[in-house]
């Protein structure tokens, strides 16, 4: 090998690449910020299944506050049954149902006035 095919082999190499580096570098500038807008755009639209998603957890929310509305209307059922239970002394024949279910054809917006509860202590004469 003749010593000087050194020096012309690492001079056709960096001739060549710094052409490629002198004429390729503005053709991929625009191509990496295409890609990155690519990028950045696909970052910022939601995934397909997160507006199902959305819409599942607001019927399941709606579900649920229909229950505790069911749960608080049951639970002041029974806490107005078990009212007379609760008060010290009082018998039997003391408990009884609210005007407006006993009474036909009536309801509670056209009763009149509720009962009154039993005084406590007060025995039956």
């Amino acid at each position: 090998m003749p010593p000087d095919l050194a020096p012309m082999i690492v001079a056709t190499v960096l001739i060549v690449t710094v052409g490629f580096v002198v004429i390729l570098r503005p053709i991929m500038k625009p191509l990496v910020r295409l890609f990155e807008a690519m990028i950045r755009e696909r970052e910022q639209l939601p995934p397909r299944g997160l507006a199902e998603l959305q819409r599942s957890l607001d019927a399941i929310g709606d579900r649920l506050h229909l229950i505790e509305e069911r749960q608080g209307f049951y639970e002041a059922l029974l806490t107005e049954r078990r009212a007379p239970e609760l008060l010290d002394g009082a018998s039997t024949e003391q408990r009884t149902a609210p005007s407006w279910l006993t009474r036909p054809n009536a309801s509670p917006s056209t009763a009149s006035s509720a009962p009154e509860p039993p005084a406590s202590g007060a025995e039956p004469r």
